[in-house]
């Protein structure tokens, strides 16, 4: 929501108008009072009509069921505040709200979502904006290293309402908790599957992607290989097992490495990425339907950076069930290994380097 807060010339960052306009996200407690406000830092395309906050600042506020930080949309790619907030301040669930623009390969909103919270080992409660001629769709509940407990990802304009049961600290893998879910007469999800199954999917990427040029890269060719590939200071290596009749079915897949800084209008940032995805090099798309089913697979990264966020994704976009598949880290090095055989549109492991990014602009 937007927070008005006036100002005079005394202040020299005072806009004409004699008021900031920030983009803010609140939360009330069960009796209505407001406890935490957060003022987005990371503006993205919007600092037309909204300001930079003076400062970084955290918005935390303890419940009877943990304690929750909030940030917002595209701070997520950033070490501050959420990062942060989970080393320091003792967070154990960050809530999001965001209007995500998906962007094959990594950072798809559901996908990224889970990944941060299982890379941070911390629940994570997002809700997005569904807005498919946008590119906007995904929101979900997940509970550190299990993953999503639920989740949407639709192509329609349909709203859904996510409810789950999780337990308060992701860090303790004992807790086990009775699986409670209400459902409304909107589309509502629960436990293990996508919360609306009516997507009219396209068979490939409609969405802006990632440019596949970004990558050193090799085509798989064999049905069982042991490839590495190192850009710099980052290394991937791939381990995989596939019939050849499932290699030569629908797509061609590739595996590759990238790193670099990214740059576009708004911000610049550091990343460092492993990937493995299906491609459509007819039509230079990715694809997102008619996977090829991998009998195993074996992926560990290298990076300059110890935050290593994993993904896998299915057709269609849908979430590979992390029950389903180990993720470890140790320092800079990263894996993941499936548990068994699993139909794969996309998997990576996606550095941020967050050491190396270039300052915030905030003017």
């Amino acid at each position: 929501m937007g927070e008005v807060e006036y100002c005079n010339h005394t202040n020299p960052r005072c806009p004409k108008d004699g008021r900031f306009q920030y983009n803010v996200a609140v939360a009330f407690d069960s009796d209505g009072f407001l406890v935490a406000k957060y003022r987005k830092y990371h503006l993205y395309g919007e600092n037309d009509h909204y300001n930079f906050p003076e400062k970084q600042e955290f918005a935390t506020f303890d419940t009877p069921f943990g304690r929750i930080g909030l940030f917002v949309c595209f701070d997520s790619l950033f070490k501050y505040p959420a990062v942060e907030m989970v080393e320091k301040y003792n967070i154990t669930t960050l809530a999001l709200p965001t209007w995500w623009f998906n962007e094959m390969p990594f950072l798809v909103a559901h996908e990224y979502q889970q990944s941060i919270a299982i890379g941070l080992n911390v629940n994570l409660l997002a809700a997005n904006t569904n807005d498919p001629d946008l590119g906007s769709s995904g929101s979900g509940i997940y509970n550190g290293k299990k993953g999503a407990l639920v989740y949407s990802y639709n192509e329609k304009q349909t709203a859904s309402l996510l409810i789950a049961t999780l337990s308060i600290n992701a860090h303790d893998e004992t807790a086990v908790c009775e699986p409670k879910v209400t459902k409304y007469h909107i589309n509502v999800g629960y436990y293990g599957y996508e919360a609306t199954n009516n997507s009219q999917l396209s068979e490939y990427y409609k969405a802006p992607p990632l440019d596949p040029k970004t990558f050193k890269s090799v085509k798989l060719s064999k049905s069982t290989d042991n490839i590495t590939l190192c850009k710099e200071e980052v290394c991937c290596s791939l381990n995989y097992s596939i019939d050849e009749i499932e290699l030569k079915k629908a797509h061609t897949y590739f595996f590759g490495v990238g790193n670099g800084i990214r740059s576009d209008e708004v911000a610049q940032w550091c990343e460092e990425m492993c990937v493995l995805y299906a491609f459509s090099e007819k039509l230079n798309s990715y694809a997102i339907k008619n996977a090829s089913k991998f009998k195993h697979f074996k992926m560990n990264a290298t990076f300059t950076t110890k935050y290593s966020f994993p993904s896998l994704l299915t057709n269609s976009l849908k979430l590979i069930p992390a029950n389903l598949w180990f993720f470890n880290k140790n320092g800079n090095n990263s894996s993941m290994e499936t548990k068994r055989d699993v139909l794969l549109i996309s998997s990576g492991l996606y550095g941020r380097c967050y050491h190396k990014d270039p300052p915030f602009k905030t003017n």
